[in-house]
């Protein structure tokens, strides 16, 4: 109790809400090293990280709440299933340091009932101590005594919840609609700085954060509570309850109880994923023969052609898998190749060069472009590609011959990587889209072929995300293409975007991180600024006091607005030169 105690109080503080929740990073905690690096989420690359804006963590204890200021949130869309999307909202910086403030102001509140909470295996937020073996020993014993089990969730958790339920659901409803207007109040004042994360929208809560998680939980935790006040006992993961009862009046009653509580605060069952199992039961996630399979083939002391083999076996397996409901195999592909190659082996690099880019010379294939491929076909396992890329090849001339491999995939794959780009681009993928120009920019894929200058300028406008516009940028400075047409774009895109705006900062509308970007590369010499002098001055803006009166004259645009706090907050950063983007090593935009 006092590991998870002390767990609670470090994932509170600001400094880890900003370097690891951001992005809902895992903190990488290696058991041999020291490591502060980052383990990858499921959507963003590392290269896109508030690494840095942990340095502002003493000046967020010190600025007052301000829920006031409402902040448009990025919207990114990942996939969820055939053209169904599963959509990100990234609160802007501003509102999520307000909303970390808060929760670390008042974390006793949040602590104390996941302390007392026992049925939840969600409250350990990935905690090192607290793996799924362990969390499953726990749900296991939640189910004793039922020969039946009732799976019942909620239907799009995290895009429904009401905020203004979050009140009723932590104080009652009665009382928190008799007092809905006393911001004093622990539950209103939360409620407040959600709303300002979402440009001051009740429906739903921001997605993809650490942040979000944590209130989502301290929310269950209070209906778990309700529901133990009336004798009942389960297992809940998030918004997933399963619930073992042996009479189908238990079940009835627990139905009952469940479906009123939902009701009265908004929530609704998905009718579709409630299923009763009977014991014993079929255990269909098992990944016992994926994580043994290394070892019953005894790897290690095979030659290197039958160990080709394996590896190509083990990816198939898993494929196989999760074509068969086995949900998750795909993705130990990689963290299973990486324990097992990389970790638990003692391969040189020559030998894993000789796995992974050896090309048959029959087949003309190798199992790096095997996996380059899985991943262009399932994009939430890019980062997982990545990470597994960069602990494979280590050494600089074996991540030479590893990125030619993956250049020359996409060299043979243009026509229809150009149609792919297309089609996302028409329907907002942007995961998709970002997957693509990720790779582009991590292994300096040459572009010539399928993105031509005046195609990735046409690629730059409303409909992409800040992530993919960071990433076009980039593509377009490396190739050191006409600057001042990637100036006007950029400029136009800004002026557009914020005539949607009455008298607001520009760092409360869309794309203030493509913003940010954009002017910490101007500070930075990354784009010249006697190249945005040169455009300026070729498009007669008028001068004023801040100079020249430009959306790309960032002195300019931090005195614009009536909200004067965002304004200084965002000039802060800036004068830390605090970079939201990762720009390679010497600034070069180099990565591997």
């Amino acid at each position: 109790m006092k590991d998870l105690e002390n767990f609670y109080n470090e994932i509170f503080s600001p400094k880890y809400l900003l370097k690891y929740g951001y992005y809902a990073y895992k903190k990488n905690r290696d058991k041999d090293t020291e490591n502060d690096d980052y383990f990858n989420n499921e959507s963003f690359y590392k290269m896109f990280n508030f690494s840095a804006c942990s340095e502002i963590a003493p000046l967020i204890l010190t600025q007052p709440y301000d829920s006031k200021t409402v902040t448009e949130p990025i919207y990114f869309s990942i996939p969820k299933k055939n053209l169904v999307r599963r959509q990100y909202k990234l609160p802007n910086l501003y509102s999520y340091t307000n909303l970390a403030k808060f929760m670390y102001d008042n974390k006793d509140e949040f602590i104390n009932i996941f302390l007392n909470n026992s049925f939840s295996t969600s409250k350990f937020f990935d905690s090192p101590k607290y793996k799924f073996s362990t969390t499953d020993e726990i749900k296991q014993k939640l189910l004793h005594s039922g020969d039946k089990q009732l799976h019942i969730d909620l239907s799009n958790f995290y895009h429904t919840l009401y905020t203004h339920s979050i009140p009723w659901m932590i104080i009652g409803k009665p009382y928190a609609k008799a007092n809905k207007a006393n911001i004093n109040i622990f539950a209103n004042k939360l409620d407040r700085l959600i709303e300002a994360c979402q440009y001051g929208e009740t429906h739903g809560i921001p997605t993809g954060n650490l942040a979000s998680r944590i209130i989502a939980e301290l929310y269950m935790c209070h209906l778990d509570k309700k529901m133990e006040s009336k004798g009942f006992r389960y297992a809940r993961y998030v918004d997933d309850f399963t619930f073992s009862y042996t009479t189908d009046l238990e079940k009835e009653e627990f139905l009952e109880n469940i479906n009123l509580l939902c009701r009265e605060h908004n929530l609704y069952i998905n009718a579709e994923k409630t299923v009763v199992e009977k014991f014993p039961l079929k255990n269909s996630k098992s990944k016992a023969q994926i994580f043994n399979y290394f070892n019953n083939h005894k790897f290690t002391n095979q030659k290197s052609s039958v160990q080709r083999s394996i590896i190509s076996d083990y990816i198939d397996l898993c494929i196989s898998e999760e074509s068969q409901g086995n949900k998750g195999a795909l993705k130990i592909i990689f963290s299973g190749l990486q324990k097992n190659i990389v970790f638990d082996s003692v391969l040189s690099q020559d030998k894993i060069d000789d796995l992974f880019i050896y090309v048959n010379p029959k087949t003309k294939t190798c199992l790096l472009e095997k996996l380059l491929d899985i991943s262009m076909k399932k994009t939430e396992l890019t980062n997982r590609f990545m990470d597994l890329f960069e602990h494979l090849f280590v050494q600089k001339q074996s991540r030479k011959g590893a990125k030619q491999i993956i250049q020359n995939y996409f060299n043979e794959s243009c026509l229809k990587l150009k149609n792919k780009l297309s089609y996302y681009k028409k329907n907002k993928f942007n995961q998709e889209i970002y997957q693509i120009l990720l790779y582009i920019v991590q292994f300096d894929i040459n572009t010539v072929k399928f993105l031509k200058r005046k195609e990735i300028l046409e690629i730059i406008d409303e409909t992409i995300d800040d992530f993919s516009l960071c990433l076009l940028t980039i593509i377009y400075l490396k190739r050191k293409l006409d600057i001042n047409l990637l100036l006007d774009k950029i400029n136009q895109l800004f002026e557009k975007t914020h005539s949607n705006y009455a008298n607001q900062s520009r760092f409360s509308e869309k794309f203030w991180y493509f913003r940010y970007f954009i002017y910490f590369l101007i500070k930075n010499n990354l784009i010249l600024k006697k190249d945005v002098n040169c455009f300026l001055n070729s498009k007669s803006y008028h001068s004023g006091k801040t100079g020249i009166r430009s959306e790309l004259n960032s002195d300019f645009i931090l005195t614009q607005g009536s909200q004067l706090n965002i304004n200084k907050f965002y000039k802060t950063l800036l004068d830390l030169n605090i970079g939201f983007v990762d720009c390679g090593k010497n600034n070069n935009f180099k990565y591997f």
